[in-house]
């Protein structure tokens, strides 16, 4: 945030593919409450007037929105839209998703209308994130949508310039698995996890195909030893089907997803588990 938190307009657009990620990025915001910060969400399938008229009520510094509604309230609407005028800096979340599949166009035409300088001949900053794409198809796509030559942060690389590498105590696994052995790979791995955790060994000096590191019939599990694991999905039927099966090998799964209500049985069982 450059300017003062007291002009009452926004100066900081975050772009999301889902959302489920608009609201987790605006409740992180909400921290910055005390310091007179505010934030606001313009997502798909609520009403596009009340979401303005909240936005004029707000004062909103910070918007964060997927990709449709923001052309929608700023490239399409007749009448009252959203003006860019005084936004300073762009943030584009998981940027390869942005600027793939069902996002793409509508993130390109926003980037477009974004990249002239604001009225006062200042170039906007624009940011974009990605844990899951390499550096150089992020460093591609920041060349392609902004008119200065971009700087590249990377953490965990010191292949360059400006990179932060990880702490030693965290490391990163994967592991290469077919799909129909998907399932009981996810179980076997929550139980492995939890053995580490009665009995610590180094996961790097195991194998992963070793029967007796994956046994999990003796172990003598608690609430405070079974550990939570999160999977994540492509969509809200994949996350139904793989918490179905999971729920049928005697792990307690339950699908999460942003099209949940914000309460009923689905959302209490989920919490309740």
């Amino acid at each position: 945030m450059q300017g003062s938190t007291t002009r009452n307009e926004p100066e900081l657009l975050v772009l999301a593919p889902s959302q489920e990620l608009v609201m987790q990025i605006v409740k992180e915001c909400q921290r910055f409450a005390a310091v007179g910060i505010r934030a606001i969400g313009l997502i798909g399938l609520t009403s596009v007037e009340r979401q303005l008229e909240n936005l004029r009520k707000s004062h909103a510094h910070i918007i964060v929105g997927t990709p449709g509604r923001l052309a929608e309230v700023m490239l399409e609407r007749q009448g009252r839209r959203l003006s860019a005028a005084s936004i300073r800096t762009v943030v584009l979340d998981e940027v390869d998703r942005l600027l793939e599949g069902v996002h793409r166009e509508e993130t390109e035409r926003l980037l477009l209308h974004l990249r002239s300088p604001m009225a006062s001949g200042i170039e906007r900053q624009f940011v974009f994130v990605s844990a899951t794409s390499d550096q150089l198809r992020v460093l591609q796509a920041a060349q392609k949508c902004t008119r200065s030559q971009p700087f590249l942060l990377c953490i965990g690389s010191a292949s360059f310039s400006g990179s932060i590498t990880l702490p030693d105590t965290i490391r990163h696994l994967y592991i290469k698995v077919p799909e129909h052995l998907r399932m009981d790979t996810i179980r076997k791995l929550t139980y492995a996890i939890t053995r580490l955790l009665i009995s610590p060994v180094d996961p790097l000096q195991q194998s992963w195909n070793d029967p007796e590191h994956l046994r999990t019939e003796n172990l003598e599990l608690t609430n405070e030893a079974v550990v939570q694991t999160m999977v994540f999905v492509p969509d809200q039927r994949t996350a139904d089907i793989y918490a179905e099966r999971l729920d049928a090998r005697g792990v307690i799964a339950a699908a999460l997803s942003g099209r949940m209500e914000g309460s009923g049985p689905r959302r209490s069982k989920f919490q309740r588990d």
